[in-house]
């Protein structure tokens, strides 16, 4: 099962929860709830989304991206899986249409 799938059905599980709430226990439901948004949380990290250009270039002679969970810059092209502050999986399968970067010829 993909992660894209596995985030489908937590998604209808927590919808599947919150319309079944009856309010006999709510802390009990109150939990089940939180827990379901945190494990959709992380994995929402998990599935590679593509890093946008940033229009600020903070380092010299490097691409500086911006990611698209967390909005903050980093510096590389294809260095890191992962953006280096909030942990979001990064998809570099398409650097070579990005419009900032320059191939060398």
């Amino acid at each position: 099962m993909t992660a894209q799938k596995k985030l489908e059905v937590l998604q209808n599980t927590l919808w599947d929860v919150i319309q079944s709430q009856d309010g006999r226990n709510p802390a009990y439901e109150r939990n089940q709830v939180e827990s379901l948004k945190a494990a959709i949380f992380a994995l929402e990290k998990q599935i590679p989304q593509k890093p946008t250009p940033s229009e600020k270039q903070h380092i010299r002679y490097a691409m500086c991206f911006t990611c698209p969970s967390c909005e903050r810059d980093f510096s590389g092209t294809g260095i890191a899986d992962y953006c280096y502050h909030c942990g979001q999986a990064l998809d570099w399968s398409d650097t070579d249409e990005m419009p900032n970067i320059k191939s060398k010829e």
